[in-house]
């Protein structure tokens, strides 16, 4: 019963607005009359605090909100909009929650029907972040794998400044291995590397010659030179021919290493890219795009060696 008037009063206000000026579809407009009659109806109630005629993209942004909100019944949307003219409509509002005109817009959460001690919203005024706060702060919404985030010691803060996090899990282990390094392809091809012993390759890239790749640079002038016919030899033996080409282009780049050094590979790799972003058929795009996944292979490779 309580849930169905405060569903009559949210219908009965929502038409009331129309005569007020903008209506924002799924949002209520409150004042001191009103604010006490409906917010102790809802689970939880999303209270904006602005000016009376708000605009730009803060509000852009509220109102994306109260439209995603019309589907859930224990949620309330409203807005007090306060005037600092003539009459001050809703001022007294704004006081008695502490909202002054430097505050605007100001967002509050109202829980369990209660109409003090909100939650006030702090973070960037975004649907997504304004659903992330409602959901963190009452039972409304479905918080999507908070059990899993639990269960492996995961915080779910505010501004998420400490995500993403990064959890390595091994069959053979119970606990997984977290990751604390940087963000990069460089950084996160090494952790599974060493911590899981996977190979982790580049698109294009043929884990078997990857591995001759590393050995290469762990190997003195002789043994690379032995290194390359092995590559070349492999290669050979391989009968398709988009694997044979990029394995053909493996003993290659070993070539060209022992003619010119290390130095050959950023070069080489600065050459061929800029090649792919001209006019060239689909085919040979492709081609290009390899070696381009195979060099920084090398690279990469070079890397874990210095």
């Amino acid at each position: 019963m309580e849930r169905m008037m405060g569903q009559v009063l949210f219908y009965f206000f929502a038409v009331f607005s129309l005569i007020r000026g903008e209506v924002i579809k799924g949002s209520v407009p409150l004042n001191s009359g009103t604010f006490d009659k409906l917010v102790p109806k809802f689970k939880a109630a999303l209270v904006k605090f602005d000016e009376m005629y708000p605009y730009g993209d803060k509000h852009k942004e509220f109102k994306k909100l109260a439209e995603a909100a019309i589907s859930q019944p224990d949620l309330l949307v409203g807005e007090v909009n306060i005037a600092d003219w003539g009459d001050k409509e809703n001022a007294d509002v704004g006081e008695r929650f502490g909202v002054k005109k430097d505050d605007f817009p100001s967002i509050k959460l109202f829980l369990d029907g209660k109409t003090s001690d909100p939650v006030d919203f702090k973070g960037k005024i975004d649907v997504n972040e304004l659903k992330s706060f409602i959901v963190k702060y009452s039972d409304y919404g479905q918080k999507d794998n908070a059990d899993l985030a639990e269960r492996f010691g995961v915080k779910v803060t505010d501004d998420y400044k400490d995500h993403p996090v990064i959890k390595l899990f091994l069959r053979d282990k119970d606990d997984p291995i977290t990751y604390d390094g940087d963000y990069t392809l460089d950084s996160l091809r090494k952790f599974v590397a060493s911590d899981g012993g996977l190979w982790l390759g580049l698109p294009a890239c043929i884990e078997e010659f990857d591995k001759l790749a590393k050995s290469f640079f762990l190997a003195n002038d002789e043994e690379q030179k032995e290194i390359y016919k092995t590559t070349l030899a492999k290669a050979e033996e391989i009968k398709d021919k988009d694997e044979h080409d990029r394995a053909r282009y493996y003993a290659k780049t070993m070539e060209k290493l022992l003619e010119h050094g290390n130095d050959f590979l950023d070069k080489e790799l600065k050459r061929i890219t800029k090649l792919s972003e001209g006019k060239l058929s689909e085919l040979k795009k492709k081609q290009l795009n390899d070696r381009v996944g195979i060099l920084t292979s090398f690279k990469l490779s070079l890397k874990d060696e210095l």
